[in-house]
């Protein structure tokens, strides 16, 4: 841990005087820290008189991606998607947004995630990810909340975490950040989802068929089907094959049928169903 408070502020080990005179506490637990700064290891801060707790090195990010964010008032967010890093289905590109206020580890819903940033009339929640990225239980709260998360994967980076990289990755790249859920793909990715025609799947031989392919990629007596491996997997229709509980596969996904295969044509889509 390279970062603490001394006096409700956010201090760097280089800032303070060694030993118990650096007069810093634990961003987490709030217990009375020794700024160690001898030669043979990296300078830090250590509990003095009691156990480390495991959540003060991330605390301490937290902390500092507020600051940095709050000083920077904007931020980069990735490219948003419907379905992953495909171009046709790209929501919009990579931007930089403006911060109107930045708030550290409060209650929203059944969750409290580490960042919450508004920027104009929206909310955006950032988690950083040290040791943990967001669960199944989480990504599901956060949906149900329906406000866009941004995960900031630091869990690779093994030297310290300068305020100067963070700074770098927070608002100058998002080379580690990725979209945990946004709101806006997913409205889409749930109407593409129930535009999809559901084929049956049949085994001939050692060749897995869909069966009444809307695109008649082949014909066999008058019935048209589709080779999944050959036809299906490169056809810009293919949704997914879903299984059954015995994992034996049940029907091919597909919107042949709609002729759907971009967010342009699923956009066109919604707007001849209009009335």
């Amino acid at each position: 841990m390279t970062y603490a408070l001394k006096d409700d502020q956010l201090v760097h080990i280089s800032q303070v005087d060694s030993g118990i005179a650096c007069n810093c506490r634990c961003p987490s637990c709030g217990e009375v820290l020794v700024a160690k700064k001898g030669n043979r290891k990296i300078h830090h801060f250590a509990h003095y008189n009691s156990d480390a707790c495991e959540s003060g090195y991330e605390t301490s990010l937290h902390l500092l991606a507020k600051e940095v964010l709050s000083e920077a008032k904007q931020m980069v967010i990735p490219a948003v998607y419907v379905i992953d890093k495909n171009p046709d289905w790209r929501v919009s590109s990579k931007q930089t947004i403006c911060i109107d206020d930045v708030r550290l580890e409060r209650r929203v819903g059944n969750i409290i995630p580490d960042i919450i940033v508004s920027s104009k009339d929206r909310e955006l929640l950032i988690e950083i990810y040290v040791t943990h990225p967001v669960d199944v239980a989480k990504l599901e709260n956060i949906k149900s909340l329906h406000l866009s998360c941004l995960e900031i994967d630091l869990s690779q980076i093994k030297d310290e975490i300068s305020k100067e990289m963070l700074a770098c990755l927070l608002t100058q790249d998002c080379l580690n950040s990725r979209w945990v859920y946004n709101v806006y793909a997913d409205s889409y990715y749930k109407v593409y989802i129930q535009v999809q025609q559901k084929l049956k799947l049949k085994v001939h031989g050692f060749a897995l068929h869909a069966m009444d392919c809307p695109i008649k990629a082949r014909i066999w007596k008058g019935i048209p089907y589709a080779n999944v491996m050959d036809d299906c997997t490169g056809c810009e229709y293919y949704g997914r094959i879903e299984y059954d509980t015995q994992g034996e596969s049940e029907y091919l996904c597909c919107t042949g049928k709609t002729r759907i295969h971009s967010l342009d044509s699923l956009r066109s889509y919604l707007a001849s169903k209009r009335p």
